[in-house]
């Protein structure tokens, strides 16, 4: 299974797009391929939104609930973004612990298996306040993940990460649900010059301001999706890694399924409720630390290069050379472990996630 994902990664990776295309060109193909392989299936026939959709087929959601059926035991709780990675954790997560989960979805995407795993679908987009209104109806949680990171027009900054989640506040509000747990992030600053980092920011103010109970996840540097691109994709296709500036700034790179257990456990614990929850993995490495785990374990020195903020990254998008300026212009040390402890999750650290990406005979 691992050397096939493996496999797969050197494809993508050495067919990436090049500097002007969207980050999801690149992540969504390396992502996608993992959940099929994690399924046992051919990660080239498979495709997925930005996060890594779970594939689903039309057999698959009659196979499920749609909104309205009778449920289980448990009270309800609606996840929105569950057809990414971490939201797709975070549903099946609910499911294990008993809870009846409703899933927002748009027609057509991919949400057969999370139908399979017992949970309901409500059709509906955070464009439409209407459909909003209907899948809140009943909700005594709210968990969030959705962004238009990666997608194209109509799905913006403005139209999903403004406009949508004030719809989707609204209508949490409306609908009496009773507490919010919203993914953000950890630079998330309304100064930023980066739109979609500034949006997160006006967010979060926005469901403090709400009147709801809230829990903000801010998560910092997504591990399995940006130092996949970075470092592990040109790692493991024999070329080089390119970054911003000098590669030795610390950040506490975290894995997508801690992020999820973490949003999970905050779902059922009252000591989540009105905080804002930085999370990061269990060390704070460098990018110069990250290609070093990678050449530990592929037994070679792998070449790295930084370039001058502003200037392009050779096979990178604009988008994520800009993200990489905001790591090359400070750090992130979060101390993890007592929050882990409280919250009872174990957290992955760099090495462990390479190493299931590297086959053991090349170790």
């Amino acid at each position: 299974m691992e050397r096939g994902y493996r496999s797969y990664l050197v494809r993508v990776w050495r067919r990436r797009p090049p500097p002007a295309a969207p980050i999801h060109v690149l992540v969504e193909e390396i992502q996608s391929g993992r959940q099929a392989e994690l399924r046992g299936r051919a990660a080239a026939d498979v495709a997925a939104p930005v996060e890594g959709a779970l594939a689903g087929t039309g057999a698959g959601a009659a196979a499920g609930r749609v909104h309205g059926d009778a449920g289980g035991g448990g009270r309800m709780i609606l996840v929105v973004g569950a057809t990414g990675s971490v939201g797709g954790r975070i549903a099946r997560g609910l499911l294990g612990r008993g809870h009846q989960v409703r899933v927002l979805v748009r027609p057509g995407s991919a949400y057969g298996p999370l139908l399979e795993a017992g949970a309901e679908a409500a059709q509906g987009d955070l464009r439409d306040p209407a459909s909003l209104a209907a899948a809140c109806r009943g909700v005594e949680t709210l968990v969030t993940t959705a962004i238009s990171l990666g997608r194209a027009a109509p799905d913006t900054v403005e139209t999903v990460e403004l406009d949508g989640y004030r719809s989707l506040f609204e209508a949490a509000r409306s609908a009496g649900v009773r507490h919010v747990v919203y993914t953000s992030m950890l630079e998330a600053d309304t100064r930023s010059p980066v739109p979609f980092v500034a949006a997160k920011a006006v967010t979060e103010q926005r469901l403090r301001d709400s009147g709801l109970a809230w829990t903000i996840l801010a998560p910092d540097v997504f591990m399995d999706v940006w130092l996949t691109a970075v470092v592990a994709g040109p790692a493991l296709s024999g070329g080089d890694v390119w970054y911003v500036g000098s590669g030795r700034r610390r950040h506490s790179f975290v894995h997508g399924a801690d992020v999820a257990a973490f949003a999970v456990a905050a779902v059922d614990d009252p000591a989540a409720i009105g905080r804002r929850l930085a999370i990061g993995g269990p060390e704070a490495l460098t990018l110069h630390d990250v290609v070093g785990v990678f050449g530990s374990l592929l037994g070679r020195t792998i070449a790295e290069h930084g370039v001058q903020p502003g200037e392009p990254v050779p096979g990178l998008p604009p988008l994520m050379a800009g993200m990489l300026g905001m790591l090359d212009a400070s750090e992130s040390v979060l101390p993890m472990e007592e929050l882990a402890a409280e919250f009872g999750v174990r957290l992955t650290s760099v090495r462990e996630w390479a190493q299931s990406l590297v086959p053991v005979g090349t170790r």
